[in-house]
This record gives structure tokens, C-alpha cells and sequence, in this order.
């Protein structure tokens, strides 16, 4: 499903967003300013909510894009890393969706060493969508046209 702006509820759709801006996206920082709004809207980083799309984050996949070797060998992971991977571990079977997970992995994992890798591994396997995507469907962009007659509906 794509952004079409010529249906009505679409359009009355992006213009509440970013009238309510529902999940702090911060909308109201930017008003007037279209390329930051658009940016806003398309850049999947500036996404506060945190949506991906493809595998769902589980502690086998987080195990997973942590590079073997480097954990068979003792890699040192901070304090926080390896006390959050435990915490991860002991909740796989008392938690039944762990998308909420992702985002801390991601924070944590970011700056992870010996790999530099880890976030690209699991960036093949999930991706992180933009606000327009978690509206709109996935690989949708709002276009300046797109905002312009979302802003104008009445």
C-alpha cells in the first residue's frame, strides 16, 4: 500500500499525524519547514517509534547477529551489554513479544567491539521502517506533493 494523495482519508490521515503527532515524533519543532517535516516522515533513524519490518526480534535472533566467534572466545562485552544479553536470555520464556527489545539491543549494540557488524547483521534480517511506512505500508514515501495536499485538505 502506497501513499495516495487523492484519497481523502489518507490525506486527513498524514494531516492528523502531524497535527496530533501522536508518539512525539516532533512535528511541531519543524512546522513550516517541508523538507524537515518530509524528513520526519521518510527517514526511518528519526522513526521514535522504533517499527521494523521482516524477522521478528527474539533473543535467537539477537544471538544470532552477535558473531559466534567472538562469543566462544570470550569476547568482553561491557557490564551493560552482557548483563542485558543475561536479562534477554532469563525473559525468552516469560515474554511473548520481544519487538520492544529491539530498540535497547540496537542502543546497546551499536557501538559493539570487537564486530562493528552486529547492527548491519541484524539490519538483514529486520529493517527499521520510517513513520510514513508504519502509516502507510512498507517502502511508502511521502513525497513533497504527497504533504502538500495532505497540509491543504480540508
Amino acid at each position: 500500500m502506497a501513499f495516495d494523495n487523492t484519497d481523502p482519508i489518507q490525506l486527513q490521515a498524514l494531516q492528523d499525524e502531524q497535527a496530533l503527532d501522536p508518539i512525539g515524533m516532533g512535528y511541531a519543532a519543524v512546522d513550516g519547514q517541508t523538507n524537515k517535516t518530509l524528513d520526519l516522515f521518510n527517514n526511518s533513524a528519526k522513526n521514535v517509534g522504533g517499527e521494523t519490518t521482516g524477522e521478528d526480534f527474539t533473543p535467537d535472533l539477537a544471538l544470532d547477529v552477535i558473531d559466534p566467534d567472538e562469543v566462544t572466545v570470550g569476547a568482553k562485552f561491557s557490564d551493560g551489554q552482557a548483563n542485558w544479553l543475561n536479562y534477554l536470555m532469563s525473559a525468552a520464556n516469560s515474554v511473548a513479544d520481544f519487538k520492544a527489545f529491539e530498540a535497547k539491543f540496537r542502543a546497546l549494540f551499536a557501538d559493539y567491539t570487537p564486530s562493528s557488524n552486529t547492527l548491519d547483521a541484524l539490519d538483514a534480517k529486520t529493517r527499521a521502517i520510517s513513520r510514513a511506512e508504519v502509516l502507510f505500508g512498507v517502502d511508502t514515501v511521502i513525497t513533497k506533493a504527497d504533504w502538500f495536499a495532505a497540509r491543504d485538505y480540508q
